[in-house]
């Protein structure tokens, strides 16, 4: 079962929730396939069709219901069992962040640059249900000039040479919710830290791609966003030195 941390308790009624089933896939970096499902329905769900939202309380009511989806992959209609529930992003206004495979499920470590990425932003962060990363949710909008067809910024993904992978985004996407807070935080109304590091990201994909610089986190970069702090920069560059673990049941 899921459980809503004490903190978030004001989103228990907010119509931002739905379900989702996992489904095996070999190519996947969880192991899953996560398709959404229609808490209202139980049938295909969708991550940009928030008329489906509910509550949370009624989301959680349908884990473990059995039910039929068509699955794309296959071209056919499979049995499933709910599994979970989603947070909709754009619904709820948030920023999604996923710190992706930055935690070890055997021994409970988490890597320094994603516990510093965590104490940057101040805001809920949880493990995933996977238990190999962490979520972060903060209230607010993504600022880009690079927007989909629909007018949001896009959403972005970056990979670190150690394997870790971070996604960034506010429309188009649920993210899964475990309610297995990692901070005491409650979620944060500032996007502006959210943001600088939407940009950084976004800069050194950039970077990457055209080949021209060594493509770390230390590389220099000159956040244009009046309402960031002006050390955010440099706070950026000492965030992600150290590749010490640290336990996750450290983390408050």
């Amino acid at each position: 079962m899921v459980y809503l941390p004490p903190q978030l308790e004001d989103y228990r009624k907010e119509k931002i929730w739905l379900n989702y089933c996992l489904i095996p896939k070999s190519n996947s970096h969880s192991g899953f396939d996560k398709p959404p499902i229609n808490p209202k329905t139980l049938k295909n769900g969708s991550s940009t069709d928030i008329s489906q939202c509910t509550d949370f309380d009624t989301a959680v009511s349908n884990i473990g219901k059995i039910t039929n989806i068509y699955y794309t992959a296959l071209q056919q209609e499979i049995q499933v069992t709910v599994y979970g529930v989603g947070v909709n992003l754009e619904q709820a206004g948030l920023i999604g962040i996923d710190l992706d495979g930055v935690v070890n499920k055997e021994t409970g470590e988490i890597d320094q640059q994603a516990l510093k990425t965590v104490d940057y932003l101040g805001s809920y962060a949880e493990l995933s249900v996977s238990g190999t990363g962490l979520h972060v949710l903060v209230k607010g909008r993504l600022k880009s000039a690079d927007l989909n067809k629909n007018g949001y910024a896009k959403g972005m993904k970056y990979y670190f040479d150690n394997g870790t992978e971070y996604e960034i985004y506010d429309n188009g996407r649920y993210f899964t919710f475990s309610g297995k807070a990692v901070t005491n935080s409650g979620i944060s109304d500032n996007d502006s830290k959210a943001n600088s590091l939407y940009q950084r990201l976004n800069a050194l994909r950039n970077s990457k791609n055209r080949n021209t610089s060594n493509t770390s986190y230390n590389q220099p970069y000159i956040n244009t966003e009046s309402n960031v702090q002006a050390d955010d920069n440099k706070l950026l560059e000492q965030m992600f030195n150290s590749s010490v673990l640290i336990q996750v049941s450290g983390m408050r």
